[in-house]
């Protein structure tokens, strides 16, 4: 019994504190995931994440932090290359703060410049989401 529950305890987690379809996260249980056992457990942030709320959650015991999430509009999430002034400003602000985190890039990645730009504002991964509307985009961007 034991083992197994080390086990689940060791279960990579992405948890997302910022979709904005949900109107109250309960960021005040966020300790609860991160543990010894998790080589992975992010925490996906929105673009409008302030620097008080990043730190929070690396207190809290995140180490990887996913830079961004959609943005919240009137009509919706806006997503795609919208978001890469945000991400970018994510980027550098966690880097200077909390240079100890992995930090994944994501927010309207479509094309190689968009990876290399993230990665050099100091990203150490980069997630696809928005190249995936259109499959052969997301070959060619994956084949490079």
């Amino acid at each position: 019994m034991k083992i197994e529950a080390e086990l689940d305890l060791a279960q990579s987690l992405e948890i997302n504190l910022s979709c904005p379809n949900v109107k109250s996260a309960r960021w005040d249980r966020i300790h609860i995931f991160p543990n010894k056992y998790r080589e992975w457990c992010i925490a996906k942030m929105a673009p409008t994440s302030t620097i008080e709320e990043i730190a929070f959650v690396v207190n809290a015991g995140f180490k990887q932090l996913h830079f961004s999430n959609t943005l919240p509009t009137a009509r919706g999430g806006l997503s795609g290359t919208a978001l890469i002034p945000y991400t970018t400003n994510l980027i550098t602000m966690c880097r200077e703060e909390f240079p100890h985190t992995t930090i994944i890039a994501g927010g309207g990645v479509s094309k190689e410049a968009h990876i290399n730009h993230y990665m050099d504002a100091g990203a150490d991964h980069i997630s696809v989401g928005s190249a995936w509307f259109n499959p052969f985009k997301t070959y060619r961007l994956l084949s490079k």
